[in-house]
């Protein structure tokens, strides 16, 4: 990006998912580099977001909360801090009492 603006142009930035681009590097730019510009002119700047996410089609809501080991992240994604365990009937970990 400095280079762009050291060279009196105008940077105008996106970001795009790639594979191959670690996040954060410059995957393309339009035009491309070593094209004659006017001085302020626009560079298409598309800056890499890393590989796309993929989401483990096993952690389900559910599969989060009963068994939040199983998913890559283990991330309780419910929101409560009792480890999926909702208490009352005997089954789950919760007080059999209630």
């Amino acid at each position: 990006m400095q280079a762009i603006r050291t060279a009196t142009l105008t940077p105008q930035t996106s970001t795009a998912y790639d594979e191959n681009v670690p996040a954060g590097n410059v995957v393309s730019t339009d035009p491309v580099a070593g094209t004659p510009l006017r001085r302020g002119a626009a560079v298409k700047v598309v800056v890499s977001k890393g590989p796309q996410p993929v989401q483990n089609p096993l952690c389900t809501p559910a599969m989060r909360r009963w068994a939040p080991f199983l998913c890559q992240d283990g991330n309780n994604s419910n929101g409560d801090n009792n480890n999926g365990n909702s208490g009352g009937d005997g089954t789950d970990g919760g007080d059999p009492t209630n």
